[in-house]
């Protein structure tokens, strides 16, 4: 392709992360939101979230309410890849795990910024699919090394582990 049809400038139309992450309805979406079970993980807390992506202006967030409660909140960047954009999904929090929340924040992502493409991390290829995302194959080489045997869930194997966009980040 020819690349981006995109500006150099992008402009997002999304609040900074650090305005929503102060905010205390975000405690029982956390607690609401899938936690995963049997993988290893980030432990998902306020303060977490506030060192993570409440410091840097590039972070955004959209959150859905549902009777008045925040029942789903996704935190996104954007980014340039050579000469094209993506949106970079670094959270997706929603309550009880509710199909049309997750497809609502991912349509007010795309509508958000005129990017060429999401990136979102999914427990699975199925979950992926069922979101319209494809499955990325080169994927992230991981290098671990235990010190010590026995360790469950065996964090050599690569679906052991429930990293998020955020995370990889920081790798």
């Amino acid at each position: 392709a020819a690349g981006s049809r995109t500006s150099r400038q992008l402009s997002v139309e999304a609040e900074p992360a650090a305005g929503l992450i102060g905010d205390a309805p975000l405690t029982s979406l956390l607690e609401l939101s899938r936690h995963a079970h049997h993988r290893l993980a980030t432990l998902r807390s306020l303060d977490y979230l506030r060192w993570r992506y409440g410091r840097h202006a590039d972070y955004r967030a959209i959150r859905v309410e549902r009777g008045g409660a925040t029942s789903g909140v996704v935190i996104f960047r954007c980014r340039r890849h050579g000469s094209l954009w993506a949106s970079h999904i670094c959270e997706l929090l929603v309550d009880h795990d509710d199909r049309a929340i997750v497809r609502s924040l991912l349509k007010r992502v795309r509508e958000a910024a005129p990017v060429d493409f999401i990136r979102c991390s999914f427990a699975s290829r199925a979950e992926a699919a069922s979101h319209g995302f494809l499955h990325y194959r080169r994927g992230l080489l991981l290098n671990i090394s235990p010190l010590q045997p026995g360790l469950a869930p065996e964090p050599t194997r690569p679906g052991s582990w429930a990293l998020s966009i955020g995370d990889l980040e920081l790798l």
